[in-house]
């Protein structure tokens, strides 16, 4: 009663959305999070004559009132300049709303003012709204078509809309602008993974890793890309380059564990997985699947039920794990804690083949008939097409034959 659901791809994907604040740019742009300093010096308007009378000032007073806001210097008006500050301000203290009200003031006075655009839609994605932050950013890129930050933002608008497609293209154009930069190269890389490109994927990582090898986990996902390519030899490489430059990356000790494991290398693959561990001690999963690569080797068996139990005592309903630990029950002949780990399983999962197979095995042994016939039965019904469904037929109908002699006359 042996069936293992192991070494399923537990690696931790280190990027979970398009970055939003690049390292470098060719623009004197404000970074994600942080007020930005006006660009602009500001400039004083026209002031009254020191012996003026009361009459003269009133008439000047008048005539400013009565016309626009003084330009300064560059073309902006000083309105314009102040409200966008006051939006820097607002926005480094995470006060939105505020922020909003502010750069929205500062297009009422100047429509082409580029950075109130890109600042409205920078503010529009960290809140959610996506469609918004288009809207500006389109209007930002609008004015200033090299604005490299402006690019990348609505890259995030589009992924976050689930419009993976006009994402890269976006990136594409990004690129053109500014080759070397590397948050939209690793960008554009990841979405043409998950999009399922791998062979542009690796091309946009390989260009990548050329300039900084050490940027995020660049490596690591070259790895897991040509393994997904069936290039055994190229991902070992750079998952131990990665494990190299990075020997706290716990992921990347993972996957050169399961490759060991899948080679038949049960030794080292436990030492790759020991080390995951012993940088990631809390890690069910990782705890799970050295279970697994001890329990599949007859000598090392005995070994699997501690790292079973410290799977557990971290993640009580871990399907698998409490699935495994019922089969280690029930090699050792101690069928009720079996039948207790194996319910405990089916409880999370209840079409589950082998552990409705096991429970039927575990039932059996302990003389409980009728539950054993009706995990037998759900067995079947899951598994209609099970290998041993002629055997488990025969078990299902001796069990009946026995449950009719043992009935009372």
């Amino acid at each position: 009663a042996q069936w293992l659901h192991f070494l399923r791809d537990s690696s931790a994907s280190s990027a979970t959305g398009l970055t939003g604040s690049p390292s470098r740019s060719v623009m004197t742009v404000p970074q994600s999070g942080q007020a930005a300093t006006s660009p602009w010096r500001g400039g004083r308007g026209p002031r009254g004559g020191k012996g003026a009378g009361a009459r003269q000032q009133l008439t000047l007073l008048e005539k400013k009132r009565n016309t626009k806001p003084t330009p300064a210097p560059g073309g902006r008006s000083m309105t314009a300049i102040q409200r966008y500050e006051a939006g820097n301000q607002f926005k480094a203290q995470k006060r939105w709303n505020e922020a909003i009200q502010a750069y929205k003031q500062a297009l009422a006075q100047d429509p082409s003012f580029s950075e109130a655009h890109y600042q409205l839609g920078w503010i529009y994605n960290q809140t959610g709204n996506y469609n918004a932050a288009l809207a500006a950013l389109v209007q930002a890129v609008a004015q200033v078509p090299t604005h490299v930050n402006a690019h990348h933002q609505m890259a995030i608008s589009h992924e976050r809309l689930g419009q993976n497609d006009k994402a890269l293209g976006v990136l594409a154009n990004l690129l053109l602008i500014r080759p070397d930069y590397l948050p939209a190269l690793y960008d554009q890389g990841r979405l043409q993974e998950e999009s399922g490109q791998p062979e542009m994927a690796i091309r946009s990582f390989e260009q990548l890793a050329k300039q900084d090898k050490t940027y995020s986990d660049t490596l690591y996902r070259l790895g897991k890309l040509h393994l997904q390519q069936n290039n055994p030899d190229l991902a070992e490489a750079y998952f131990q380059s990665s494990t190299q430059l990075k020997p706290q990356f716990v992921a990347a000790w993972i996957q050169l564990g399961k490759l060991a494991y899948q080679q038949g290398q049960s030794e080292k693959a436990l030492n790759y997985f020991n080390q995951a561990l012993s940088l990631s001690p809390q890690n069910a999963e990782l705890n799970y699947t050295l279970a697994s690569v001890l329990f599949s080797e007859p000598a090392t068996r005995g070994r699997a039920m501690g790292y079973l139990n410290q799977a557990i005592q971290l993640n009580p309903n871990y399907t698998d794990a409490l699935a495994l630990r019922g089969v280690l029950h029930y090699n050792a002949q101690n069928y009720p804690l079996a039948i207790q780990d194996l319910q405990g399983a089916l409880k999370q999962d209840k079409d589950r083949a082998d552990i409705l197979r096991n429970l039927g095995l575990a039932y059996a042994k302990t003389g409980q008939i009728q539950p054993a016939i009706q995990h037998f039965e759900a067995y079947l019904k899951v598994e209609p097409q099970a290998e041993d469904v002629a055997k488990i037929r025969k078990v299902i109908q001796d069990l009946k034959g026995l449950q009719q002699k043992n009935r009372p006359r």
